[in-house]
């Protein structure tokens, strides 16, 4: 799939933006499993031409047509977190997922932090607001996609990382702790676990 995105992008290396979105479009409207991953994976391969405004339209359509956590993964971490990082207009709406009824978009408002992360330019301020709100949730995905991004952050800066941990260890479901903690340095990990049991 990722061979196939790629000769899109070498065929066509500068389309219109609005003829990209009206094919990505019409890709996605598929029942086919494959050709939306195709849409997500060209998207991804051209995403530099998109903007905060399709992150609001197009992207924010497919995560609400979206009921599995490959597509919802993909678009929030291979897309929208990268269009958030050259246009942070965009993190605005994805602070807006938090809270919405659609369980997929308040992951995604997780997940599209992992970029950011993995930048080293984490949105902390928000990231601590979403998952304050989310933290609390019964959904297997939303608890395993808080961890995973705790996760991500211990990678790049444990200090951080661990002041987040002990900020909602007390409300963080086993799973969220368990993710959270996998990457940190094996020491600090084992403190942490002596002290907050």
């Amino acid at each position: 799939m990722r061979r196939a995105a790629r000769s899109v992008r070498k065929a066509v290396p500068a389309p219109k933006t609005a003829a990209l979105v009206t094919a990505l479009k019409s890709c996605w409207r598929s029942r086919v499993h494959e050709d939306r991953l195709l849409a997500v994976l060209v998207a991804e391969a051209y995403r530099r031409q998109f903007t905060d405004r399709h992150v609001a339209t197009l992207l924010k359509a497919w995560l609400r047509g979206s009921a599995n956590w490959d597509f919802v993964d993909a678009i929030s971490t291979f897309v929208v977190g990268h269009i958030a990082l050259d246009h942070p207009a965009a993190w605005r709406e994805i602070e807006r997922w938090s809270t919405h009824e659609w369980m997929w978009l308040r992951r995604a408002s997780v997940l599209c932090h992992i970029p950011a992360v993995r930048a080293r330019a984490p949105r902390t301020a928000q990231l601590r607001r979403t998952i304050n709100r989310l933290v609390d949730e019964k959904e297997f995905f939303i608890r395993k996609a808080i961890g995973w991004t705790l996760r991500e952050i211990a990678q790049t800066d444990p200090a951080l990382a661990e002041k987040l941990i002990r900020e909602f260890w007390d409300r963080a479901s086993g799973v969220t702790r368990r993710e959270a903690l996998r990457r940190l340095p094996a020491a600090r990990r084992k403190v942490l676990l002596a002290e907050l049991g």
